[in-house]
């Protein structure tokens, strides 16, 4: 049997819808199976997530994470590696840390695992090892050493009380402040 050169380009076409075919399935069955672990309802477990909540006074908290585990009969979540950007009055604070746990309908949290809380418009930052409170308030209290930044204020630690978003703060254990002038 010969082969004309029409039969070789009826040929070649037919493999390249079938490539084409099998592409396309290939990817929607890899597709569909990355798309399996985002939430997975027995765990309350979900990966790679976004939140954002807006009050009242137009203050506006976006909270992203690589874990997010949820407890539904305590209204708890627990995110693991969390970024937390909190905007009021045209400021943004950043909060990371490790490990977070929000309760009572995002009213209180508890950071842990290097957490850092960084404000740029008020040149200050906060590292220290867990700090729990409350977003509505402004308050956070922690009694762990804290390294704090506040302008050319460097301020080394033990404890940190601050209340008012940062109008009151107060370090309640020994403390050694360093001041840097900048003329």
């Amino acid at each position: 049997m010969k082969f004309s050169l029409k039969n070789y380009f009826v040929l070649l076409i037919g493999i390249i819808i079938l490539l084409f075919l099998s592409n396309i399935l290939i990817s929607n069955q890899v597709i569909n199976s990355n798309n399996n672990n985002v939430f997975d309802e027995k765990l309350g477990k979900a990966t790679g997530i976004k939140i954002q909540r807006k009050n009242s006074r137009g203050e506006t908290m976006l909270v992203k994470a690589e874990q997010l585990n949820e407890d539904k009969e305590n209204n708890i979540f627990n995110l693991i590696n969390s970024t937390t950007n909190i905007e009021k009055n045209g400021e943004t604070t950043i909060i990371t840390s490790g490990k977070a746990t929000i309760s009572d309908n995002f009213k209180k949290f508890n950071f842990t695992k290097e957490v850092r809380i960084i404000n740029k418009s008020k040149n200050f930052m906060l590292k220290t090892s867990s700090i729990n409170g409350e977003f509505n308030k402004g308050s956070m209290f922690s009694e762990n050493d804290v390294y704090l930044i506040i302008k050319d204020k460097h301020i080394i630690g033990k404890g940190i009380k601050m209340l008012d978003h940062g109008k009151y703060i107060k370090i309640t254990g020994k403390a050694k402040m360093i001041s840097k002038f900048n003329d």
